[in-house]
């Protein structure tokens, strides 16, 4: 293979070098969601080498509670998440849909995502104890979507560095009766 050979598919290489570094913009179409949950996904962790074409493996570290969770138009579901931490500190919590940002709570600061003012909350008493659920009120047919709650970690306490990990993932369906 020639230089030339090399260049016409390095945007193909450099998709699976490490830490699956590729720009998901530069991926074809059907790989860019891939790519970009791995690349967000705190189980997912690769090993490397220094040779000229980086080698990688991935290993899950840890299986992700997957929930299915069911309502009615106008009624309140409750999105299961446990934290197995026995930090002490205040937890960061995350919930999104995608790229979509739905809650996220840090000590008494929250955030609310567009459209879900006023409807979502993970209680500050109840995720001191470890139940760091999304209490989803006034359910309407467009709150169907995957859910995933995150940990957002910091590294060390001056550190900008943050770990994120997923907690748990949940399939919501609301029907209109």
């Amino acid at each position: 293979m020639v230089l030339r050979d090399f260049k016409a598919i390095e945007k193909d290489i450099t998709l699976f070098l490490p830490p699956f570094s590729g720009r998901p913009n530069d991926a074809p179409d059907h790989l860019q969601l891939e790519l970009i949950e791995l690349q967000c996904d705190a189980n997912v962790t690769v090993g490397t080498n220094s040779s000229l074409l980086s080698t990688f493996t991935v290993s899950w570290t840890k299986a992700v509670p997957e929930f299915t969770v069911s309502g009615h138009v106008g009624s309140t579901a409750v999105l299961p998440c446990d934290l197995e931490s026995e930090d002490t500190g205040t937890p960061h919590i995350r919930w999104d849909i995608g790229s979509e940002i739905v809650f996220e709570r840090l000590g008494e600061e929250t955030y609310q995502g567009e459209g879900y003012e006023g409807r979502v909350d993970v209680p500050e008493e109840e995720l001191l104890k470890g139940n760091c659920s999304l209490v989803l009120r006034n359910l309407k047919l467009t709150d169907t979507a995957v859910y995933r709650s995150y940990l957002i970690v910091r590294r060390t306490n001056r550190s900008v560095m943050r770990k994120i990990v997923v907690i748990s993932r949940v399939d919501l369906s609301v029907d209109g009766k």
